[in-house]
């Protein structure tokens, strides 16, 4: 699986990081590449670096609706808590062009 940054956006006291992952997957006897979406938070406190991070992968089989969600994301400062139910609601009302088929099925959050 490869991951490219997309966006960042910082706060006060934290900062959120939007990634693209990229993976290749069997789908219907062909091997295609699918794109998902990582959502990491950091910041620090009493001097320690925290980390909060989910990756939902095999989203969409397009790059730029993918790159657009990360954008939206990112304007609407989502943070790794809520992305899923983001992303879920994206899907059950018809956004994504080229989504995977069940991807609401799927259990597949990293």
């Amino acid at each position: 699986m490869q991951k490219e940054l997309c966006k960042i956006v910082s706060a006060r006291n934290f900062r959120v990081e939007y990634s693209v992952l990229t993976h290749a997957m069997e789908y219907e006897g062909k091997l295609i590449e699918a794109y998902g979406i990582e959502v990491t938070k950091k910041q620090r406190k009493d001097g320690v670096l925290l980390s909060e991070t989910k990756a939902i992968k095999d989203i969409s089989i397009s790059k730029g609706e993918i790159e657009n969600l990360a954008q939206k994301l990112a304007e609407n400062f989502v943070t790794p808590i809520t992305v899923r139910d983001v992303i879920d609601d994206f899907v059950a009302e018809g956004k994504f062009d080229m989504p995977i088929p069940n991807i609401l099925e799927l259990d597949n959050v990293g």
